[in-house]
């Protein structure tokens, strides 16, 4: 994927996605629910059970982009989800910010 795809799905929230998973090296969905949430508590509280959805819709999105895979009951980041994660890191200056970390097994 170049650079003017990635600029033109990569929105903030879907990078702070990217962000949680890369952090957890792999996380569920209820694990992103509650860090998003942590992440943007008046937004959580105004939307209430509406979080649930977003992050639904949020991670069906990510997924037919590639930047997510399933792997059992976790969402990890693929290849091209890495590179938008850099790219949100260096374009955007966050919120992808944080040093790298090393999932690799």
């Amino acid at each position: 994927m170049n650079e003017t795809l990635i600029r033109r799905h990569l929105s903030g929230v879907r990078a702070e996605i990217l962000d949680i998973i890369h952090d957890r090296c792999a996380a569920t969905r209820d694990e992103l629910i509650l860090s998003w949430s942590k992440q943007h508590p008046s937004v959580a509280d105004a939307r209430g059970k509406r979080a649930p959805r977003v992050i639904d819709q949020l991670l069906w999105q990510l997924q037919n982009l590639e930047w997510i895979a399933r792997a059992d009951d976790h969402f990890v980041l693929t290849r091209l989800g890495q590179q938008a994660r850099d790219f949100a890191r260096v374009h955007r200056g966050g919120p992808c910010h944080r040093r790298p970390i090393d999932c690799r097994l």
